[in-house]
């Protein structure tokens, strides 16, 4: 009730009770744990994303259908994978199957969570097939258009898919819906940079 009335607030348009279906829990200390793992994913450090997946784990532990905990979870094992843009060492095939069956899951218990096709999406990119996740991606913003991290992965998909345009428009409609999020400043800065607008790339650097 006090999430749908701060959403209320916020937005410009009212939510039903069911529509917050999937992200509830019975158990108040589950619901902490995931907060906190969810905290922690914003450092984008390998060893900030470790001490995510252990909360979030303890999440699980707790209420088993807490959906937004096995989306945690997910996030957390694709961004321990071996890559550019990740900050980990699992094998990518290995760390795309086990946050694969954990987005499943959340997906069994509320078919209709944004976050979890937005998960999905980068499961995909993670396995370089960005066309797939691209279809991820606009299915988890049809659902909620306001998630800064869908956006920012949409850029990086349509980045690899050498739609510049496109690609530019998604992260600086991450950087409107976030404008303090590390990795979405990092992204935009580095953007800033390459077309030479220096000046505006040391600001938001800084």
């Amino acid at each position: 009730d006090i999430a749908r009335s701060v959403t209320n607030l916020l937005q410009d348009r009212y939510l039903d009770a069911g529509e917050l279906a999937g992200s509830k829990t019975a158990s108040s200390d589950a619901y902490v744990f995931y907060l906190k793992g969810r905290a922690g994913l914003r450092d984008r450090t390998a060893e900030a994303i470790k001490q995510s997946r252990r909360l979030f784990e303890q999440s699980i532990g707790l209420d088993p259908e807490y959906a937004p905990a096995y989306v945690g979870l997910a996030e957390t094992m694709w961004l321990l994978a071996d890559g550019g843009e990740t900050f980990g060492t699992i094998d990518p095939s290995v760390a795309a199957r086990v946050a694969r069956q954990n987005v499943e899951r959340a997906l069994v218990l509320n078919d209709g969570f944004p976050e979890a096709f937005a998960n999905l999406g980068r499961v995909e990119a993670l396995l370089q097939n960005h066309i797939t996740a691209l279809s991820h991606f606009d299915k988890a913003i049809s659902l909620n258009p306001n998630l800064p991290d869908v956006h920012l992965w949409r850029y990086l998909s349509l980045k690899a898919e050498q739609r510049y345009v496109e690609a530019m428009r998604a992260l600086e409609n991450a950087a409107e819906l976030d404008p303090t999020a590390p990795a979405i400043l990092h992204n935009l800065g580095f953007e800033q940079s390459l077309r030479g607008q220096f000046n505006l790339a040391r600001e938001t650097f800084d």
